[in-house]
């Protein structure tokens, strides 16, 4: 399956929602044909990217779309809510460019929420907000970050054993969180966006 977004991508007010039931014992593989831009909001305003999925038992989908960009001056809001049967295995990745070439990112106001739930219970509920103070200190974010990447395996089988690619090593920042049902979320920050895709690449291919 794959997105194709609109010529103008998403502009001040724009609130695009996708839902995605995967049925049981289905395979899918989501997709997009080119980065998705968050447009600045010179007026006021917002723009907001909604996904919410379910994933039934005996189930997998891949969602691996290209970045989404959040241009100086834009206020974005991307929410990911992902319902997961018992049986259910994901491959997640998602990533944020804060700023366009030449522009800061702390110009880029971005709002990331996402929620993952097993079999009806909280597993995950993560977030960042970078129009809050502190942001980009050197305790969240980093003053240079401007990539902001992630990868999560919802498998309930753990990770820890397989060896890092080398090219994530050299990328930036990366942090990896084991959940209680023992997937795993990787969590890569970086100030330039080639080699840090380069190394979510990698982590896909593994996963």
């Amino acid at each position: 399956m794959t997105l194709v977004n609109s010529a103008a991508s998403l502009l001040a007010g724009d609130e695009l929602t996708i839902d995605l039931r995967v049925g049981e014992g289905s395979q899918v593989t989501v997709r997009s044909a080119g980065a998705q831009l968050a447009h600045p909001c010179v007026e006021g305003g917002s723009t907001t990217f909604r996904v919410v999925v379910s994933v039934a038992d005996g189930s997998a989908l891949r969602w691996i779309p290209e970045p989404l960009i959040v241009a100086g001056g834009g206020r974005h809001r991307s929410d990911a809510r992902l319902s997961l049967d018992a049986g259910a295995t994901v491959v997640w990745r998602d990533e944020v460019i804060l700023g366009r070439s030449n522009e800061p990112p702390v110009s880029a106001e971005a709002l990331l929420e996402w929620r993952v739930d097993r079999a009806g219970r909280p597993l995950l509920r993560d977030g960042l907000d970078t129009a809050q103070p502190g942001a980009f200190s050197s305790a969240v974010l980093g003053a240079t970050t401007r990539f902001i990447g992630t990868v999560g395996v919802f498998d309930g089988q753990p990770t820890s054993s397989i060896p890092l690619p080398a090219v994530v090593s050299r990328s930036g920042h990366l942090a990896r969180f084991e959940l209680p049902d023992s997937s795993t979320v990787w969590r890569l920050l970086a100030p330039e966006t080639a080699l840090a895709r380069a190394a979510l690449d990698a982590l896909v291919e593994q996963s």
